[in-house]
């Protein structure tokens, strides 16, 4: 649910090594929500190695998680927002 996507988010956050080695993160079909939005566009803010972003069927807070997105994610090649409303 979004309490654990929050957690999931924050972890990365807190994990120095974790953005320059994670190159594919898949969190389809886990709901996001608010919550969960802001902390993961928190670590995507960060310069990262992400290639690859599946967020399908997540009802992320887009508009939260594309400033991350925009500033952190150099690389990303492939983000999959299907199933979002």
């Amino acid at each position: 649910g979004a309490k654990s996507s929050t957690a999931l988010a924050q972890a990365l956050r807190a994990n120095v090594h974790m953005s320059a080695s994670l190159s594919f993160l898949s969190l389809a079909n886990n709901k996001l929500e608010s919550d969960g939005s802001a902390a993961l566009a928190a670590f995507l803010a960060q310069p990262n190695a992400l290639e690859r972003l599946d967020l399908a069927s997540t009802s992320p807070n887009l508009q939260t998680l594309v400033g991350g997105v925009v500033r952190g994610c150099q690389a990303l090649r492939a983000l999959d927002l299907s199933g979002n409303k």
